[in-house]
């Protein structure tokens, strides 16, 4: 056992940080052990079984002190139960300082239901980023936008997913960038710093039938003006909104718009940063 951890030690300390490409996914660095130790931190997989169903959890720890156990992640077949909960490390916020740890897990077998935890470990543990807080879904990803060794992380948001008329098929989900505040020690939503990631090809599908079902026009709408909004540029989605929307129930639809935007944590806290910007430069919104 301890040769086997000395290689993965040897094969962690030699594993490129993370790669500079959009897209890439922070899965590429879990590893396939049940247990691994690094910098004094030991994360453990163990699998449970009750009534025919196996479950599978991460456990961190310093020593003999659990530090957490994460949700346990259900899959009924004993053998698929290493991918439902995982762990790795990569270089995240220094290019060659001490790697952070990543934990995966997902409570159910939706793919959209993915749970990560990000930690980093020096001067002390801490947690960075955690999925729940924001109410992001799917892989995380990650690139190096600003090009200064600092990861930003991407992940989808789920909160306009099946809004409405909208199936998943049409439903406007969209990339989130998270970036790293030094201040704060943690990752906070940035779509409004990065304005340049949202696309200037506006358009919308014409509706299929007079009452657009399946929401093909609807969706295709949101997936212009979300990115918009959330990327601070609200004024300008709204005229978009008004311009390009050709149902009947445009402003009923503006309004459950709205009130959906306000049960999305990224939203609020985009909100908030547009306020304080406002505030600090005097002027009346």
């Amino acid at each position: 056992m301890r040769v086997k951890n000395l290689i993965y030690k040897i094969v962690l300390f030699f594993l490129p940080s993370v790669a500079v490409f959009q897209g890439g996914s922070l899965d590429r660095y879990m590893l396939g052990e049940s247990k691994f130790t690094y910098e004094g931190y030991t994360l453990e997989r163990t699998i449970t079984e009750e009534k025919n169903i196996y479950y599978s959890r991460i456990t961190l720890k310093k020593g003999d002190a659990v530090i957490r156990e994460f949700p346990r992640a259900q899959n009924g077949k004993k053998e698929n139960t290493v991918n439902t909960a995982a762990f790795g490390f990569a270089n995240l916020l220094k290019k060659d300082g001490k790697k952070e740890i990543i934990i995966k897990t997902f409570l159910t077998s939706e793919v959209k239901k993915y749970y990560y935890w990000v930690y980093a470990i020096e001067p002390d543990l801490r947690l960075v980023f955690e999925t729940e807080k924001w109410k992001t879904g799917f892989v995380l990803g990650v690139d190096d936008i600003d090009n200064d060794n600092v990861k930003e992380l991407i992940q989808t948001d789920l909160i306009f997913d099946e809004f409405d008329r909208c199936s998943h098929a049409t439903s406007a989900i969209f990339d989130i960038y998270f970036r790293y505040d030094t201040g704060k020690g943690e990752y906070f939503p940035a779509n409004h710093l990065y304005k340049k990631m949202v696309g200037n090809d506006y358009w919308a599908k014409e509706p299929l039938t007079k009452k657009d079902r399946g929401g093909v026009h609807l969706g295709s709408i949101l997936k212009t003006l979300l990115p918009l909004i959330y990327s601070g540029q609200e004024k300008e989605a709204w005229k978009y909104f008004e311009n390009d929307y050709v149902m009947p129930d445009k402003w009923g639809m503006q309004e459950k718009i709205r009130l959906r935007l306000l049960t999305d944590p990224v939203y609020k806290y985009i909100e908030q940063q547009g306020k304080e910007v406002e505030r600090s430069l005097n002027i009346k919104p």
